[in-house]
């Protein structure tokens, strides 16, 4: 993949990013990191653009470990679920397999009810 230029606004500034991702991507990057950052500017007013930074920073990855967290939560309860629906298939497939015997069986004894009651009405 090539690498492309993309410039994002922070606080006011441009800057010019290479990256490659798509210049979507990194425009969308920007226009989050750029909401955040004045989101901890508004809150406090003296602030540094460094501390700023380090702030945002802060509160981006506190976001992206909860969401990772809820993200291996939200696995392994697929996980579970998944587990169960094989569990599931086995039993509807025993389930089937005993049906189609107890067809067979249905049909033999209807079969034998038959040539018992013809016999029955041979000897009468």
């Amino acid at each position: 993949m090539s690498v492309s230029k993309s410039v994002v606004r922070l606080l006011g500034n441009d800057y010019q990013i290479e990256s490659e991702n798509s210049d979507e991507l990194i425009q969308r990057i920007g226009f989050y990191v750029d909401k955040k950052f004045n989101e901890v500017a508004e809150r406090n007013s003296r602030l540094s653009t460094n501390m700023i930074a380090v702030i945002t920073s802060l509160n981006i990855a506190e976001e992206t470990l909860k969401l990772q967290e809820e993200n291996k939560e939200l696995s392994s309860q697929l996980s579970a679920t998944v587990d169960m629906l094989g569990e599931k298939e086995f039993d509807l497939k025993k389930l089937s397999e005993e049906n189609l015997k107890l067809k067979e069986q249905l049909q033999n004894a209807k079969i034998e009810c038959a040539r018992l009651e013809a016999k029955a009405e041979r000897k009468y």
